[in-house]
């Protein structure tokens, strides 16, 4: 199904959405998310329909070429492209960003490669005093810090809240089994930071 929106105030915090399959099928215009009307047939897409709308004012809404337009009191609305609706490709996210986030994703992956080495080397001959355990279970958490970096890059929401999980569940494991030292809480620190940079960037509101 498609759908174009169009702003009906200069911050676009009022808005009318139009939804349509085919030419020929019926077409919804809503508003704020309420329907007003239907367009219900491919001649009256083309010749337009009149609402009204809270405030009085007249909305015309008519189909040009396959794709609509809506007019109030005689006045063509600016369409709204909402990020969500934007290629992936198309959108924006910073150099600076994707470069942090790929270089926090390379360093998870070794840091995840190496406590797999220091579970297999703790299994075999345990010279470090520390429980396979710690350095397994971190190892895992390794995989959910990779997968949420992985995820932000896609620019899926879900990513920031596994790194902050990773991140978290990580500092507990490495308190349980006394695995504490200078770098421990750096991660947190990131995390934070990475939290405010997606906010003043506006990537935050980007991501679905």
């Amino acid at each position: 199904m498609s759908k174009q929106v169009f702003a009906l105030d200069a911050a676009a915090t009022h808005r009318i959405t139009i939804h349509w399959t085919t030419e020929t099928d019926p077409a919804s215009v809503l508003l704020n998310g309420t329907l007003l009307g239907t367009l219900t047939t491919g001649q009256e897409k083309v010749v337009g329909k009149d609402f009204v709308l809270p405030d009085n004012s007249p909305l015309h809404v008519r189909f040009f070429n396959g794709q609509p337009q809506a007019f109030r009191a005689g006045v063509a609305l600016a369409p709204v492209f909402d990020e969500a609706d934007v290629p992936m490709a198309q959108r924006k996210r910073g150099g600076c960003l994707t470069t942090w986030l790929i270089l926090n994703l390379v360093v998870m992956v070794a840091l995840t490669l190496l406590y797999f080495l220091a579970t297999l080397g703790s299994l075999v001959n345990n010279n470090t005093g520390v429980s396979p355990l710690a350095f397994f279970l971190l190892a895992v958490m390794g995989i959910v810090g990779i997968v949420g970096i992985s995820l932000l890059l896609a620019w899926k929401k879900l990513g920031f809240y596994l790194v902050a999980g990773y991140v978290l569940i990580s500092i507990v494991i490495s308190l349980i089994f006394g695995l504490i030292d200078g770098r421990t809480f750096t991660p947190l620190i990131g995390i934070v930071v990475l939290y405010f940079w997606l906010n003043r960037s506006g990537v935050w509101e980007k991501l679905s």
